[in-house]
């Protein structure tokens, strides 16, 4: 009798055993899925559900470009795989790809590439360039399509990323979960698209100053004298320097300081304008919240458009409740790609729901050029 206890009380466990493992799995591709369910809908794309062992995808266009997240791979070789896919722009076939360590003539013999140099010497010692048309590779690899393969070549935590003129592929390690991860990774590759789908000869004029060839020292020091002695003109004076007023210690003070002017509250649509369309670079754009907006306080208002608990995120940290406000465009469209968000973090307790309108105050912590969304914490909400 006892024998069979021991039997029954061990197989309880282990069924005990798996129905936790499985709930747990169950738990974490839930919120696996809404991550990048979050993310599709942040850049309007489609989401496709996955199961605990297989990933989910997001595919679809985002202004103009077509991009598609979805995994590739068996276990231990499980990778997320982004794509983004751009119209050419004179590039001619060119293939970009890191250049190994060992990028001796016989390696390159072996794998069939065809390494072109285009005169960079850093570039091409770190990119492998293949292309049909050396003078048309080298032409399309303007100084900012230069600048644009290194930051994505480079870039960790990418594996094996390809570059053509028509298309970006990186891969990560493993099912990526984090939706920041996911919403950098697009942005960063939407970024270079847009560089390398760019006219060859708006790029080329916006880089030219990059490329015009240094004078050579001897042109340094050749100095164009006037030709006749009329031609010569007398340097300018310089004016003396005002002599600083002195003070008498018995009748004079010192001239009062006069306060800076409080800085105004932030419009919503004069950030919006200013952040998103500015034509600023990526990278930029971070720069300038950083300098100008970051840790402002703001009283703004808008649409809610979703609402869910605040647990584990990759946004902010600790718990509340995370909502997504539709606070309006630059120009008055109601197209959702062109339409700002705020991503706020809001204290538990908090109720609010899909639809409705509320103003809301808030610190501004980050924005997101590609999503045109703006990050605030300490959040709440305005009678």
């Amino acid at each position: 009798m006892a024998s069979i206890l021991v039997v029954l009380f061990l197989l309880g466990s282990i069924a005990f055993a798996v129905a936790m493992v499985v709930t747990i799995m169950h738990n974490r591709t839930r919120e696996r899925d809404e991550n990048w369910r979050e993310v599709a809908r942040e850049f309007n794309l489609q989401f496709f559900a996955g199961s605990w062992n297989s990933g989910p995808a997001i595919a679809g266009t985002f202004n103009g470009f077509f991009v598609s997240v979805d995994t590739q791979g068996t276990n231990e070789d499980r990778v997320t795989r982004y794509t983004v896919r751009y119209p050419g722009s004179g590039g001619e076939g060119v293939g970009l790809t890191k250049q190994s360590p060992i990028h001796f003539s016989f390696v390159k013999l072996l794998t069939g590439k065809n390494d072109i140099e285009i005169g960079d010497r850093e570039f091409d010692d770190k990119v492998l360039i293949d292309a049909r048309d050396p003078v048309a590779a080298a032409r399309y690899l303007s100084p900012m399509r230069r600048q644009a393969v290194m930051r994505v070549l480079y870039h960790q935590p990418f594996r094996s990323p390809r570059i053509t003129d028509t298309s970006i592929v990186v891969d990560t390690l493993g099912i990526e979960s984090e939706a920041t991860n996911l919403r950098d990774t697009v942005s960063v590759l939407l970024e270079a698209a847009r560089t390398m789908s760019a006219p060859t000869d708006v790029d080329l004029a916006v880089g030219a100053a990059e490329t015009i060839e240094a004078p050579s020292p001897l042109q340094d020091k050749v100095v164009q004298e006037p030709a006749t002695p009329e031609d010569r003109v007398a340097p300018e004076p310089h004016p003396e320097p005002e002599p600083e007023p002195q003070l008498s210690p018995a009748t004079d003070t010192p001239p009062q300081a006069v306060p800076r002017p409080a800085r105004p509250t932030l419009d919503q649509h004069s950030v919006i304008t200013d952040l998103f369309e500015s034509g600023r670079m990526g990278f930029e754009t971070d720069e300038h919240f950083a300098a100008t907006y970051a840790g402002t306080q703001i009283r703004w208002s808008g649409e809610v458009d979703t609402v869910r608990e605040l647990r584990n995120d990759s946004d902010f940290d600790g718990t509340g409740i995370k909502a997504t406000l539709l606070v309006g465009s630059q120009d008055g469209s109601e197209m959702r790609s062109r339409i700002a968000k705020a991503v706020v973090q809001f204290p538990e307790g908090t109720e609010i729901e899909r639809g409705q309108h509320v103003e809301f105050t808030g610190t501004l912590v980050r924005s997101d050029r590609f999503t045109r969304q703006l990050y605030i914490a300490d959040g709440g909400i305005q009678p």
